[in-house]
């Protein structure tokens, strides 16, 4: 699910079917007609359950009620999906959007990326408490402080780097140089692992730790290890 701030939200794009588990296609105030996805069983689109709301205690007219809600208070979703016991139990898309359509997912790679990082430690290729700079020898600053010298894979997971402020990715896609160099030149003002600041620049480095010990990007590493078992394909990266 992703939301928005625009006020504009749901008038701008109508909401382009609601299944509720087995009950079938419910309709919405604006609701566009849609395909309807599978409604019981195994989906073999995607591999999950489905089942109606009222099987697991749930009232059809609640999931209704949280959609007007939503809509009242101006979030923009693209999409929705109600999980309960295993089971989905309700879901939607608001057009253009739909759940065959792929779909950017900003910062949820970080998420992904973390994971990665999980499988290279538990194959013992580095440690939690290894130094960020022992990576990277060849891209060190001429003066390194000990700030950054202290700084820890761990310290990149748990986004407490030391730096003063958010690193946005937008930014970083402009730099055509090592954004690996560009991680060392940003001052490292407070001791790693004592505050916390979201920076997509610690993501990235953790991406580029796995790649210089394995000899290949996140992306292929997971390959065979997380997407491939989990099923997930077609995905760009």
């Amino acid at each position: 699910m992703k939301t928005a701030g625009s006020n504009a939200g749901l008038s701008r794009r109508s909401f382009a079917g609601l299944t509720l588990g087995t009950a079938g296609l419910f309709a919405l105030p604006g609701l566009a007609a849609c395909a309807r996805l599978p409604t019981s069983g195994t989906s073999p689109v995607d591999g999950l359950p489905r089942s109606r709301p009222e099987t697991h205690g749930v009232d059809p007219q609640a999931i209704l009620a949280f959609l007007d809600e939503v809509r009242g208070a101006g979030l923009e979703l693209h999409s929705f999906m109600l999980s309960r016991g295993g089971d989905v139990i309700g879901e939607g898309w608001w057009a253009p959007y739909r759940g065959d359509r792929p779909h950017m997912m900003h910062s949820l790679t970080k998420s992904v990326a973390v994971s990665g990082v999980a499988i290279a430690m538990d194959e013992g290729l580095f440690g939690i408490d290894d130094k960020v700079i022992s990576f990277f020898p060849d891209e060190l600053p001429e003066a390194v402080s000990d700030n950054l010298a202290a700084m820890t894979v761990r310290d990149l997971l748990t986004m407490r780097t030391g730096h003063a402020k958010e690193i946005s990715g937008s930014v970083w896609r402009q730099i055509r140089t090592s954004w690996v160099a560009e991680f060392f030149k940003v001052p490292v003002v407070h001791a790693p692992g004592t505050r916390f600041v979201y920076s997509s620049a610690a993501s990235f480095m953790l991406s580029a730790i796995v790649t210089k010990v394995t000899g290949q990007t996140l992306r292929d590493y997971m390959e065979p290890r997380f997407f491939k078992p989990l099923g997930i394909a077609g995905l760009s990266w």
